[in-house]
């Protein structure tokens, strides 16, 4: 088996057809399986995953971890590499498996691959930015030699940037993964933990642009504001920069991507009354979510 592709799945009968759809429309060079792993929809997710050829596999709800749940994918995994791709992540077209595994056939020391992220249509503009920002068109490779002091020093002054990874559409060696298998004792970004970790070792890591999928969240405050909590809780964790943890940082990085909001919303294709309506929410968004990650990155607990 080359490839399995696992997909970690509750509650999402709004698009798990779409991206079921597309996986098996992939011009893939090799053959593949697709792993459903549910932990406890009670919609009609499980009842459009069956219309597949998808094993899927079901948990009890306080079973799911993200970190434990995808190592769970890697045991039920028979394919060389393994493909991570949430439930609401749609492939854009049917190279998307190929091209986000290429890096690996390639280059024998690249250890995982990230795919592009393109804001689903009436996405929220501080989410569009946000994930815009982060996925450019072009291709990189993060690494550093864990011999050169410099390097080291350089990979911990900017350490936010080398550590950007996304299991949303991500590709594994699935013997790496076995090695090094995600933590579980995290409440999300186990993707950049893992990054983290093996860049510090010496590995590569590779953002892959051609292998593209749609995703965004239209979250309400309440669930941006838990979102980024359990992110400023979990990169705590691990990440010896304490500086995001001030109420200096806070406001400084309030102000200043609240402006940069305002200027891509003035190019952002949405309606005008939605535009009108956004020069007003634009604030609040960005003061909950940056509040948020504040709070979760400076508890002590």
């Amino acid at each position: 088996m080359d490839a399995s592709v696992v997909i970690l799945t509750k509650n999402e009968e709004g698009c798990i057809g779409a991206v079921l759809e597309m996986v098996f429309r992939q011009e893939f060079d090799g053959d593949y399986e697709v792993i459903a792993i549910d932990s406890g929809s009670h919609d009609a997710t499980l009842e459009i995953a069956g219309r597949y050829p998808v094993r899927v596999i079901e948990i009890k709800p306080e079973e799911f971890g993200h970190g434990q749940t995808r190592n769970l994918g890697v045991k039920l995994s028979k394919g060389k590499y393994v493909v991570f791709l949430t439930a609401d992540a749609v492939p854009v077209n049917n190279v998307w498996l190929g091209n986000l595994i290429r890096p690996l056939k390639e280059n024998i020391n690249i250890v995982g691959v990230y795919g592009r992220q393109i804001p689903k249509k009436e996405c929220y503009p501080t989410e569009a930015r946000d994930i815009l920002a982060g996925t450019g068109l072009v291709a990189k490779i993060k690494f550093i030699n864990p011999a050169d002091q410099k390097q080291i020093d350089h990979f911990n002054k900017h350490v936010w940037k080398y550590i950007t990874f996304s299991n949303v559409s991500s590709a594994y060696r699935r013997d790496l993964l076995e090695q090094h298998p995600f933590a579980e004792d995290l409440l999300a970004v186990e993707d950049q933990e893992w990054a983290y970790r093996l860049i510090k070792n010496g590995r590569m890591i590779c953002y892959e642009p051609t292998s593209s999928v749609y995703h965004s969240h239209n979250d309400g405050l309440k669930k941006l504001y838990g979102r980024y909590y359990r992110y400023g809780r979990s990169f705590k964790k691990f990440i010896p920069d304490r500086s995001r943890g001030t109420i200096y940082y806070f406001i400084k990085i309030t102000l200043y991507e609240t402006a940069l909001d305002y200027i891509f919303l003035c190019t952002y294709t949405i309606g005008v009354i939605r535009k009108i309506f956004w020069l007003f929410k634009l604030p609040l968004f960005r003061i909950i979510k940056n509040f948020a990650f504040y709070q979760g990155f400076k508890n002590t607990v």
